[in-house]
């Protein structure tokens, strides 16, 4: 009987000891388990992370070329209104001169016309007093 018990003790304690050391391993596998999760969910951030980053900054390049097409597209514009503009004021000076050359020889041709007529005039008058005297 001793015996019996004693071999049902040694039969309880491996039951128990089995039972602490499952307990254990199964412990241990939660705990791989969940340091697997926590590796596989921080690679996922982190490559969710590098993505979002990297989407960002093809956003900004865009946003950067749509602004700078923009920019150089105003800035074409601001070049050709001065350049309408310069030639505007331009072509309005061109014609200003041409007009003021206009008014000037005019101007000479009046004035030597007019004294084309005071020469005949006076030619003129110069013969009638030659007539006169003469008769």
């Amino acid at each position: 009987m001793a015996t019996r018990r004693e071999a049902q003790d040694e039969e309880q304690m491996n039951y128990e000891r089995n039972i602490i050391e499952s307990g254990k391993a199964a412990r241990r596998e939660a705990e791989d388990e969940r340091q697997r999760n926590l590796r596989r969910n921080t690679n996922g951030i982190r490559m969710a992370t590098i993505r979002e980053a990297k989407d960002e900054e093809q956003i900004n390049y865009e946003r950067n070329t749509i602004v700078s097409r923009m920019a150089a597209g105003r800035e074409a514009e601001d070049e050709r209104q001065r350049n309408l503009r310069r030639n505007t004021n331009g072509n309005r000076m061109a014609t200003r001169r041409e007009a003021q050359d206009e008014e000037q020889m005019n101007y000479e041709r009046n004035t030597i016309v007019s004294r084309k007529v005071a020469r005949r005039e006076a030619e003129d008058e110069r013969q009638k007093n030659l007539r006169r005297n003469t008769n």
